[in-house]
This record gives C-alpha cells, sequence and structure tokens, in this order.
C-alpha cells in the first residue's frame, strides 16, 4: 500500500474525517489509515460530521450513507450547499445505484462498497488526498494572482498575468510528461 512518506510528500499534516455509526468499523478504518501519518476523526452520524467539519477540518471526510439522526447523504447536501470543497467518499453496503446518483450529483470523489479492501480503501484515500493538495495548490494560486493583479499597474498587471501563464504552462507540462 502506500506509507507515511508518499502521503507527507502530497499533503502535510492530514485530516481525515470517518463519519459512520458502527463504532468497530470506524475503529477499523481509523486503523488502518493513521499509521499513514494521518489524523483521524471519527463522528457516529452526520449531525455530528457536520459539527466536526466545522471544528476539526478534515482535508477529506469518508462518511457512510445509512446512519441515525442524519443521513450521510443528507451531511453530503448540506456540506456542498455550504460550499464545502474537499474529497468527500462514500461508504454504502447497500445497492449502490442510488449511491451513484447521488454522487454524480453533489461532486463525490469516490464510492467504497462495504465490506471495503484494505487497499481500495488505501487507494482511494490516498487519491482523495492528492485531489484536495491540487486543489489547495490552485486556490493558492488564484489568490496569489488576484492579489498580485489588484497591488499592479497596468504594464506590471500584464508581464505578471504572462509570467504566471508561462509557469502553470510548464508545471502542466512537466505534470503530463512525468505521468506519461
Amino acid at each position: 500500500m502506500f506509507n507515511r512518506i508518499d502521503l507527507a510528500s502530497i499533503i502535510p499534516n492530514p485530516r481525515l474525517l470517518v463519519v459512520e455509526d458502527d463504532k468497530d468499523s470506524a475503529e477499523q478504518i481509523i486503523s488502518v489509515l493513521e499509521p499513514l501519518g494521518i489524523d483521524a476523526r471519527h463522528a457516529a452520524d452526520g449531525q455530528a460530521g457536520l459539527q466536526l467539519t466545522y471544528d476539526f477540518g478534515p482535508d477529506v471526510i469518508l462518511t457512510d450513507i445509512n446512519m441515525p439522526r442524519m443521513r450521510g447523504d443528507e451531511m453530503v447536501i448540506e456540506l456542498c450547499r455550504l460550499g464545502f470543497k474537499k474529497p468527500i467518499i462514500l461508504m454504502t453496503g447497500f445497492n449502490i445505484t442510488p449511491v451513484a446518483v447521488l454522487a454524480l450529483r453533489y461532486r463525490v470523489f469516490d464510492i467504497l462498497e462495504k465490506p471495503i479492501a484494505t487497499e481500495r480503501l488505501g487507494i482511494a484515500v490516498f487519491k482523495a488526498f492528492e485531489f484536495e493538495a491540487h486543489r489547495q495548490m490552485q486556490e493558492e494560486r488564484v489568490t496569489s494572482a488576484m492579489n498580485l493583479l489588484m497591488n499592479a499597474t497596468p504594464s506590471q498587471e500584464a508581464h505578471q498575468v504572462m509570467d504566471m501563464v508561462e509557469r502553470g504552462a510548464r508545471e502542466l507540462y512537466l505534470q503530463r510528461r512525468t505521468k506519461a
């Protein structure tokens, strides 16, 4: 599977929220992921998951669908309504078709069928952290570009925009080249 060094090179201090009403399942998931350097927390239902999302600030959420008080799908809908953009992975032990519809509508990152194989869990979580690291990097670039443009004279703006486009194109080229 993956190791602590692999994950640390992608995102520093990775935080994961596991929303699962079955305490044994949640503990098993956390015991697999914590040795990878992931700070994992547990919430027993969607309502507790919403609160812990704001208190803990996870980079990735892994949630079951069928839970008491607030279901996982209801939590996902509420998080999206509030503007949450980080990866969410759904877990289900039931028919995956309705879950897939939810996933498409609310940009869910992945769906895991229970029982979840350890290798499949590791791959899904690793890819979600990788996605989140890339999303954060893009967000920082946009913020930086906006700050530069807001404080620049018109001729400086043109040079700064061209420099940013050139750097972005170079990085995209290198990313595609290393993946090939």
